[in-house]
């Protein structure tokens, strides 16, 4: 057989390789974010990240119910933050750190001094991500269609269409319905914006979860203040 009989199958073979390996890396990054931490987070640099979670609960025979959940973090960095959280426009908590000292408001009290802020620094580094907190471990069955690549804050991304990754026949909360669209940094993995409707269904509760975030403000000043009386 000839060189060039040989060759469109060559060809054929190099190309389906090279998308082999363009959709391998692709799928990386869905996987690279749910390992994300914390220090991923703070590795962009000074930002805000807003997050809403509103939750809507079924039950029949009893009127349905809605609770909508905000965070704000302002990060500038690990010893001037402030983190704030309500719940149905209600303050629930609030700590600001400043020159590595905290203050904390409980329920829209003014602001007390509480020391060191390491503490509630590592309290952060565990609870400061909206995905798990909003999704839970319903996140584990969500599959990421790629759609493409955009810019957000001047940084490449990831675009993904979120959707089930099978149908849920397993015992506990059956998801329902997913919908949504997530955008993931190329360069930390870090989920940048987001907005994922969850609706499931469990022993005739049913719940539809819709979270929205956003990570903006990278590398400008957060608006992060000294409380008063601060030295």
């Amino acid at each position: 057989m000839s060189l060039l009989l040989l060759l469109p199958s060559t060809i054929l073979w190099g190309c389906e390789a090279e998308e082999r390996e363009v959709a391998a890396e692709v799928d990386v990054f869905p996987q690279a974010a749910t390992e994300v931490t914390f220090a991923s987070l703070e590795a962009l640099g000074s930002h805000r990240l807003d997050a809403r979670i509103q939750t809507t609960t079924r039950i029949e025979g009893v009127p349905p119910t809605e609770t909508v959940e905000t965070t704000s973090l302002r990060w500038r960095d690990a010893d001037h933050w402030q983190v704030s959280r309500r719940r149905d426009g209600v303050p629930m908590n609030e700590v600001l750190a400043w020159e590595g000292h905290a203050w904390t408001s409980t329920g829209g009290a003014a602001l007390a001094d509480r020391g060191d802020a390491e503490p509630y620094r590592a309290d952060l580094s565990v609870g400061w991500d909206p995905w798990r907190r909003a999704l839970g471990t319903a996140a584990e069955k969500l599959a990421f269609r790629p759609v493409g690549t955009e810019s957000i804050e001047g940084r490449a991304a990831r675009l993904y269409a979120v959707e089930p990754a099978q149908p849920d026949g397993g015992k506990g909360r059956r998801i329902e319905r997913v919908v949504g669209r997530v955008w993931i940094d190329e360069l930390t993995s870090v989920r940048l914006v987001g907005d994922v409707t969850l609706a499931t269904e469990h022993r005739g509760r049913a719940q539809e979860v819709r979270l929205s975030f956003s990570v903006a403000g990278i590398g400008e000043d957060p608006g992060v203040s000294p409380p008063p009386g601060a030295p």
